[in-house]
């Protein structure tokens, strides 16, 4: 199914105000699109129209069990006023961003792979908006960004890896670079946020896969949580190169 006229709009005033923290809040997505099909994808080649947000922020969710690549090739704006606009991955599936937007919320990807071609540094239009932070995994699940873009490509975006107010259940998530050509940087230091005063007791499991053979980095350090027991767990997988160019202290 392929939407390529029809104007997609988000509310006129959606949010939670208790979601300043920008792993989703305390509760569900707010709005979503869903693709549930056994075999089928879908395609939104339609710009979204976002209203306003309440002041602590609001995100929107591509969701569902489909693992086929459903992309959303239109732009995603920030909200006409009020709190920014983030961006979520949940259920299972895969969804594909594809445009140069300019939503200023972090990214969230719970559960299931969001896939980006490009990524940037913050201050530049991409993918993945404009947003500081991305998130990998959230409370018991694990979460997949992949890269196929066919350049390099380098960001400061900062990782983090699980749900840092959520003391007692495992979080996840992998970076997977299945670009043919394009090799993929991290150029933050550190290269993880951490919980800092929060008490985090279980550990969190970065996984870095894919088959690209280029020299995929990470150049900043990959931290531990400053309170508690919990550390973070590396793994390497899949045919691919990855490089670790920080000091760390995991």
């Amino acid at each position: 199914m392929v939407f390529s006229t029809r104007q997609i709009n988000i509310g006129s005033t959606f949010g939670n105000a208790n979601a300043g923290i920008f792993d989703g809040g305390g509760v569900n997505p707010i709005n979503s699109f869903q693709n549930n099909s056994a075999a089928n994808t879908v395609t939104f080649n339609s710009n979204l129209s976002i209203g306003a947000i309440v002041a602590g922020g609001g995100s929107f969710f591509f969701a569902g069990s489909n693992t086929g690549n459903n992309p959303f090739a239109g732009i995603i704006p920030n909200s006409t006023s009020g709190g920014n606009l983030g961006i979520g991955k949940s259920g299972t599936g895969k969804w594909i961003l594809t445009n140069a937007n300019s939503y200023l919320g972090n990214v969230i990807i719970t559960e299931g792979t969001l896939s980006v071609g490009k990524m940037d540094v913050v201050a530049n239009n991409q993918p993945l908006g404009k947003g500081p932070r991305i998130q990998l995994g959230n409370s018991g699940t694990s979460g997949t960004l992949e890269f196929t873009g066919a350049t390099d490509s380098s960001t400061d975006k900062q990782i983090v890896i699980g749900n840092l107010t959520n003391n007692n259940q495992v979080g996840a998530g992998s970076i997977v670079n299945n670009s043919p050509t394009g090799a993929l940087t991290f150029s933050n230091s550190p290269f993880n946020l951490i919980s800092g005063t929060t008490v985090t007791t279980v550990d969190r499991t970065l996984t870095l896969g894919g088959n690209n053979t280029g020299n995929n980095t990470i150049s900043g350090a990959i931290q531990d949580h400053v309170t508690g027991a919990a550390q973070i767990i590396l793994t390497k997988a899949g045919a691919g190169t990855w490089i670790l160019g920080g000091v760390n202290t995991y």
